[in-house]
């Protein structure tokens, strides 16, 4: 009963180390957009794209300052 205890216990370790791991890896830019525009279309967004991009995606928006503009629907979405 002890021995399969820690063995569980060991595995939820394990389990939300990856999840950790894997919330920490930024989105790329254009999932980063697919997210944002999902969001928009459920009208869920309360944030503009440049905090979007941070807070959502990971991703540091000052590092693409000419592309700071929010993707619109029936646009191109902004590839790297």
């Amino acid at each position: 009963m002890k021995g399969s205890l820690c063995l569980w216990a060991g595995g939820v370790i394990l389990m939300l180390a990856a999840i950790a791991a894997q919330a920490a890896t930024p989105l790329s830019r254009s999932e980063c957009v697919a997210k944002y525009k999902a969001a928009q279309a459920a009208k869920t967004i309360n944030r503009a794209w440049v905090e979007f991009q941070k807070i959502e995606c990971g991703i540091d928006p000052t590092a693409h300052a000419g592309r700071k503009a929010a993707p619109q629907s029936g646009h191109h979405a902004p590839t790297r």
